[in-house]
């Protein structure tokens, strides 16, 4: 099996898990209720750097393949760089959505009022901030990782 066919497999699996997600009100959730917006700009770097892995998986693939590839110098240092790059996102998708639960933490404590009502509104609103990115951060930084493991080991056979 290609490396690009296993890349498939995995956006593939990733984008059904989206669909069902979109299907129960998930997305619109993750705009509505996550008010410093770090969830979808974790989802739009995810989405980015998971093509960008598709476009290298195919590299490699073309690499293996062909023959004149294999007499570009330095071509597995190029190409882990760019995985590089790609782990580099991941991280940060993983760190955007700790920072997400800061910031929620924080609203949460800035706007605590004497009101009880208010107090549960400001708690639940503040968690969810916290909490969404995070989590969306947290399945990013998986999916890629698991694109990035693929290409390093395919580049090293």
């Amino acid at each position: 099996m290609t490396t690009y066919t296993r890349w498939l497999i995995i956006f593939s699996a990733t984008m059904t898990g989206c669909f069902f997600v979109a299907s129960s009100g998930g997305f619109r959730g993750l705009v509505k209720y996550d008010s410093s917006y770090l969830g979808l700009v974790i989802f739009i770097l995810a989405l980015a750097a998971t093509f960008y892995m598709g476009k290298i998986c195919g590299e490699i693939d073309d690499y293996i393949k062909d023959i004149k590839y294999k007499q570009i110098p330095n071509f597995k240092e190029s190409i882990l760089k760019k995985i590089g790059i790609v782990r580099y996102v991941a991280e940060s998708c993983f760190d955007l959505g700790l920072l997400s639960t800061i910031i929620g933490l924080v609203m949460m404590f800035l706007g605590m009022g004497s009101d009880v009502l208010s107090l549960i509104t400001t708690i639940k609103n503040a968690l969810s901030t916290a909490f969404i990115p995070t989590l969306v951060g947290m399945i990013a930084n998986l999916v890629l990782r698991l694109q990035m493991f693929i290409a390093e080991h395919a580049i090293e056979d």
